[in-house]
């Protein structure tokens, strides 16, 4: 179930009610999302492409933009937030049980609680996050 506090974002961002999850490029999670989160995805590859231009580099904008839209599953979610998690995004990010959401802002981190206790980090949201799935795990326990 997608949290109400990234229910509106999301709405707002794609103007219904549809999340798009895509794999983490840095971390063992999934990032959701709304569907304007990939302008602001589209202006940083062309950021990306003017420093490398700057700098003399080559930018292979063609390899960009595929790595920033490769595997991205849209999924609807109603009033609640209930919303049918796709099966291949569950896979890549080996997300087996329970799903934890972190973050805020445009976009959240989902992640597995246990491969992110697993996961050695020194982010401090992460080790934040870590710390609390242990109360996580009572409050549903106890809602069951």
């Amino acid at each position: 179930m997608l949290p109400a506090e990234f229910r509106k974002t999301v709405t707002e961002s794609s103007d219904k009610r549809l999340l798009c999850l895509s794999r983490d490029t840095r971390f063992p999670c999934l990032v959701g999302y709304g569907l304007s989160r990939q302008d602001e995805i589209d202006a940083e590859i062309d950021r990306q492409e003017a420093l490398a231009t700057q700098r003399g580099e080559v930018f292979d904008r063609e390899e960009a933009e595929l790595s920033s839209s490769a595997m991205v599953f849209e999924t609807g979610f109603d009033a609640s937030g209930r919303f049918i998690f796709p099966p291949h995004a569950r896979i890549l990010a080996r997300i087996e049980g329970q799903a934890l959401f972190i973050g805020g802002g445009s976009q959240f981190q989902i992640w597995d609680p246990d491969a992110l206790l697993a996961y050695e980090t020194d982010v401090p949201r992460l080790i934040d996050a870590k710390t609390l799935i242990p109360y996580f795990r009572e409050e549903l326990e106890a809602r069951q």
